[in-house]
């Protein structure tokens, strides 16, 4: 499948057929996120929109909103790879980053 890389600030974005920036969050469900393998996560979340990251047990976790659901992507920074993703619906997780310096003056 050809897939075209654009460059838009420091996120990459993949396009392909099956999903495009427009449509892939109208016909993706997070139950189905789930079901997909880890590459194919991946490659979804960074279509997202970046909101926030933070630090927490030797990983970098980074937070994305994909309309409809977050995701955080856990990325050991000893092994310097991606070691989980996890996707869900409830606001409550998003605590954790309100100390964040991105959210300072909003609270």
């Amino acid at each position: 499948m050809r897939s075209q890389i654009l460059k838009y600030s420091s996120n990459f974005f993949i396009h392909d057929k099956l999903y495009n920036k427009q449509s892939y969050t109208n016909i993706m469900e997070i139950y189905e996120f789930k079901s997909l393998k880890e590459s194919k996560q991946i490659e979804i979340t960074q279509r997202g929109v970046f909101l926030a990251s933070r630090t927490d047990s030797g990983n970098h976790i980074s937070l994305y909103n994909l309309d409809g659901f977050y995701v955080e992507v856990y990325y050991s920074i000893d092994l310097e790879r991606v070691v989980m993703i996890r996707a869900f619906d409830s606001t409550d997780p998003l605590e954790r980053y309100l100390d964040g310096e991105e959210f300072k003056g909003l609270i």
